[in-house]
C-alpha cells in the first residue's frame, strides 16, 4: 500500500537514481521531472502516484523552473491493472490542461499488452502524451529529438511480439489439451478395469470363505 517513490535524476552513466541517495551525483532534467515507483501499478498505490507526480513537479515549479514533462519511469512496474491505466490517462490528461505532456517510459510487455488492451496507450496519446520502451527515447522526446510517433512505433514493435508470443503459447496449450484428455482417458479405462477385476477377485473370495467348512 505504500510503496517507494522517488524523484531520480541522471547518473554520468545515464542511469537515473533516487536523489536522496545520490544528491549532488544526479542531474534534473531541465524541462522535466522524472518520478519512479517500486511496485506494481494497481488500485491500491494509483492515486498515490499520481499526487507524488504532481508535487514533484510543485516544487519544481516553486523554485522557478518550467516544466514541459513528466516522466514516470516504469523500470520496477511489472503489471497494472484497470485502476491504473486509467490513472495514467487522468494524469496525462490532467498534464495536457497545465501544457505539460505525460511520457511513459521503461515500459515491459505485460504493461504494454495490459495498457493496450484498456485503451489507456490510445487515452494517453490523445491527451499529448507517449509511451516509451525505454528511456532513451524518453530522453529524446524530452531534448525534442524524436516524436510521439517515434515512440509509438517502438511501441507497436512491443506489443506486436507480446501478442505474437501469447498466441503460440496459447496455441501450444491448445495442442496439448487434446492429448493430455486422451491419456487421462486412457489411464482412467485401465483404472475401472483393474477395479473391476479386484472387486470380482474380493467378491470371489469372500464366497469361498464362506463355502468353506469350518475346522
Amino acid at each position: 500500500a505504500n510503496p517507494n517513490m522517488a524523484v531520480v535524476g541522471m547518473l554520468g552513466d545515464g542511469s537515473f537514481r533516487d536523489i536522496r541517495n545520490h544528491g549532488g551525483a544526479v542531474t534534473l532534467l531541465p524541462t522535466a521531472v522524472v518520478v519512479r515507483m517500486d511496485a506494481r501499478l494497481n488500485f491500491v498505490n494509483a492515486r498515490k502516484m499520481k499526487d507524488f507526480a504532481v508535487r514533484a513537479v510543485q516544487v519544481r515549479e516553486r523554485k522557478g523552473e518550467k516544466i514541459d514533462f513528466v516522466v514516470i519511469d516504469c523500470f520496477s512496474i511489472n503489471n497494472v491493472d484497470l485502476t491504473g491505466c486509467e490513472t495514467l490517462e487522468q494524469l496525462a490528461q490532467n498534464l495536457e490542461l497545465r501544457g505539460q505532456k505525460l511520457v511513459v517510459a521503461n515500459v515491459k510487455g505485460p504493461v504494454a499488452q495490459a495498457m493496450k488492451m484498456a485503451r489507456a496507450d490510445k487515452h494517453i496519446e490523445k491527451h499529448g502524451g507517449s509511451i516509451c520502451t525505454d528511456m532513451k527515447m524518453a530522453l529524446q522526446l524530452v531534448a525534442g529529438e524524436a516524436s510521439t510517433a517515434d515512440a509509438a512505433a517502438k511501441y507497436k514493435t512491443l506489443v506486436d511480439s507480446v501478442d505474437s508470443a501469447t498466441a503460440v503459447k496459447n496455441a501450444s496449450t491448445n495442442q496439448m489439451i487434446p492429448a493430455v484428455m486422451k491419456g487421462l482417458s486412457h489411464h482412467g479405462s485401465k483404472l475401472t478395469h483393474f477395479s473391476k477385476g479386484s472387486a470380482d477377485t474380493i467378491d470371489e473370495g469372500i464366497r469361498t470363505s464362506h463355502s468353506s467348512p469350518q475346522v
